[in-house]
C-alpha cells in the first residue's frame, strides 16, 4: 500500500518539525504502507520549507503564494501528489498534530479492513494534551436546514460512523479522492475538510471515526479582535470570508432555499461583527 500525506504549513517551523517527527516515527512502527509527504510551505517568513527539507530530505516541499491558507494549500499538495504517481490512499494531516506511536497502525488496520467491502474514510480524532478533551474528530449533521451546524463525534471505544470530519488526520481512498477531484478550491481555510467529507458521503463513501484518539492537537480559537472596522473587513477577507460559508450553503441546497439561508447567515455575521466583543 502506498500513501501520500498532504500537509499545509505556514510560519511555525518548530511545530511543523514536531508533527513530522511524530508522523515518521509512527510510520516506522508499522509495515502496511510507505509514506510520501507532500508539504506546501505557503511562503513562510521563517523559511519553513527549506528547514523541513534540511531535516527531512524525503519530503516533497511545494512553494505556496502566501495566500493559500489551509484548504487551498491542501488542494496544491493534492495536485502535486496526484501528478507524482499512483497512490492507494491520501492522508490529510495537520502540521500541528502530534501522532501517538501506534496511531498510524490503527488507522491503516481499520482502513484495510473496511475498504475490503466498500470505499471508506478513516478519521483519527485529536485531543488536547492539556485537558484530554477531544479537539478535532468527526461530525454528524445537526439539522436539515442548518448547513453550518454539526455535532462533534468523539471517540467512545467503538468504531463510529460519521457524516464528515475535521481534516487533521484522515485517511481517504485514492480512488474516491481522485473521483471527486480533491478538496474544493473555492474555500480558503474553513469548510474545505467538512465539505470534502460530505461530497465523499454523497458518492457512497462512508466515514468512520476510530475508537480512540490518535494524537494531540490543541484547539485553534482564533484571535480576538476588538476593532469593529477590522471585524467588518474580516467578513470579506481571508482566511474566513463569508463567501466561503455562502458557497458551502449553495452546495447543500437548491437556489431558493440556499438564498434564504444565506441571507440569514450574512445578517448573523454582520450582527456578530457589530456586537461588543468579549476579551
Amino acid at each position: 500500500m502506498k500513501t501520500a500525506v498532504l500537509v499545509t504549513s505556514y510560519n511555525r517551523v518548530s511545530t511543523t518539525l514536531r508533527g513530522l517527527t511524530a508522523l515518521f516515527e509512527a510510520a516506522r512502527l508499522q509495515d502496511m504502507t510507505s509514506l510520501d509527504v507532500f508539504l506546501v510551505d505557503d511562503a513562510s517568513p521563517d523559511n519553513t520549507g527549506a528547514i523541513v527539507k534540511a531535516h527531512f530530505p524525503q519530503v516533497h516541499v511545494i512553494a505556496g503564494t502566501g495566500q493559500l491558507y489551509w484548504n487551498r494549500g491542501m488542494c496544491r499538495a493534492y495536485e502535486n501528489a496526484r501528478g507524482a504517481g499512483a497512490y492507494d490512499a491520501y492522508l490529510l494531516f495537520n502540521d500541528d498534530a502530534v501522532l501517538m506511536p501506534g496511531a498510524l497502525s490503527k488507522l491503516l488496520s481499520a482502513y484495510i479492513k473496511l475498504n475490503k467491502s466498500a470505499p471508506s474514510v478513516i478519521v483519527g480524532a485529536m485531543c488536547s494534551r492539556v485537558t484530554g478533551e477531544t479537539t478535532y474528530a468527526g461530525f454528524t449533521i445537526a439539522a436539515r436546514f442548518r448547513p453550518s451546524t454539526f455535532h462533534l463525534v468523539c471517540p467512545d471505544g467503538t468504531l463510529r460512523e460519521c457524516d464528515t470530519f475535521n481534516g487533521n488526520c484522515v485517511l481517504v481512498p485514492a480512488s474516491m479522492m481522485d473521483e471527486v477531484g480533491g478538496p474544493d478550491p473555492a474555500y480558503h481555510h474553513s469548510y474545505g475538510d467538512i465539505d470534502l467529507g460530505l461530497v465523499l458521503r454523497k458518492r457512497g463513501c462512508k466515514s468512520y471515526l476510530l475508537p480512540d484518539h490518535v494524537g494531540y492537537c490543541e484547539p485553534n480559537n482564533g484571535v480576538h479582535q476588538s476593532d469593529i472596522l477590522k471585524r467588518l473587513r474580516a467578513l470579506y477577507s481571508p482566511p474566513h470570508p463569508i463567501s466561503d460559508q455562502i458557497h458551502f450553503t449553495y452546495k447543500r441546497y437548491s437556489w431558493p432555499v440556499a438564498t434564504a439561508i444565506a441571507v440569514i447567515q450574512i445578517l448573523k455575521r454582520i450582527t456578530s461583527a457589530l456586537s461588543p466583543q468579549r476579551a
